[in-house]
């Protein structure tokens, strides 16, 4: 998984692979680290976050997360409880490439997600979903 991040002041482009971290020289001075193998974070030299968030499955460039169209799975266990997983579009079930979150609905009617794995990564299988731990 690649980071970039395009400056257009002066049309800097600074590109990542993943766990890397790197010290632009652009005129804004960020500081561009990908952490904890799925998180960019962008930092100007006053330290303020300007940008941060998930890495997930490579995609077209200039495509938001939002905009990302998934193979999109729901098991309705309970009444009060389904998992919900997404994938590239075509990934099988067996594969380990699916992010998989658990959504409890309590009895006052609180909705409460976990993430298989503690995180949300593309990186579980769907097919085990009612065998892995959720935090």
């Amino acid at each position: 998984m690649t980071a970039v991040l395009v400056n257009t002041r002066d049309t800097s482009v600074v590109a990542l692979e993943k766990n890397s971290t790197a010290v632009t020289s652009i005129a804004s001075g960020a500081t561009i680290s990908i952490v904890k193998e799925s998180t960019v974070v962008v930092e100007k030299t006053n330290n303020q976050v300007v940008l941060t968030g998930l890495l997930g499955p490579t995609g077209a460039s200039a495509v938001s997360e939002d905009d990302m169209v998934y193979s999109k799975r729901i098991d309705f266990v309970t009444d009060n409880e389904l998992y919900r997983g997404e994938a590239l579009v075509g990934t099988a079930e067996t594969s380990s490439l699916w992010r998989i979150r658990k959504i409890s609905i309590g009895i006052d009617g609180d909705v409460s997600e976990t993430w298989a794995g503690g995180n949300a990564n593309f990186d579980k299988v769907w097919a085990n979903r009612l065998s892995l731990s959720y935090s």
